[in-house]
């Protein structure tokens, strides 16, 4: 059976008109170190939209905090039969983040794919080489949008990628909810999903 194909950015990438919509300034959620500030633009290229080398650091949030759980540790439950290693769960808070009104690219959008030429299939893909693509090529696009919003591949929900573009760190405010294992919510997660801290 053959591969499926994979959709790049096209060689016009930079003069094709890029669909924008204004992103909600959130809440957004957001799993991070407990001991790194919670409002952290990352260059870390293991993460799905930040590519090597990037022009930009990357901060990341979700809708809601189930889809921020499994955007961190959904790929280690799946493949250790639920289990989570204790020392990343007690290792982990959750904050409330938000940001400021600003463009974004919304992958998450069906139009917005459409137009751009790239299906669902690959931006939810694990070739990891290809979101990135996506990302920086949405990073040097003449629009100078400030991120993009993405689909989870674990909750089909709302995901954001903020690029720290200009000032945008400064303008980004935060609530640190706290630490996972004290949290109601993220116990229930743990609940829900039958997940056991090893």
């Amino acid at each position: 059976m053959a591969a499926r194909r994979l959709y790049l950015p096209d060689r016009n990438f930079s003069s094709r008109l890029l669909d924008q919509k204004s992103v909600l300034k959130g809440p957004w959620f957001r799993v991070h170190p407990s001991g790194k500030s919670y409002v952290y633009f990352s260059k870390n290229a293991a993460n799905r939209y930040t590519p090597d080398n990037s022009p930009f650091g990357v901060l990341y949030g979700a809708v809601d905090i189930e889809t921020a759980l499994f955007e961190v540790f959904g790929d280690e439950m799946f493949e250790n039969d639920h289990r989570i290693r204790a020392f990343r769960w007690k290792g982990y808070s959750i904050s409330r983040v938000l940001v400021p009104q600003v463009r974004v690219c919304a992958l998450a959008d069906n139009g917005t794919r459409a137009s751009l030429k790239v299906d669902l299939g690959t931006l939810m893909g694990q070739d990891f080489t290809v979101t990135r693509a996506w990302a920086l090529a949405i990073m040097d696009h003449p629009a100078q949008v400030h991120g993009l919003i993405y689909t989870s591949r674990f909750t089909q929900r709302h995901c954001l990628a903020l690029f720290d573009r200009g000032s945008m760190s400064s303008q980004v405010s935060e609530d640190l909810i706290g630490q996972l294992h004290a949290v109601k919510e993220a116990n229930q997660f743990l609940d829900d999903h039958r997940c056991v801290i090893v």
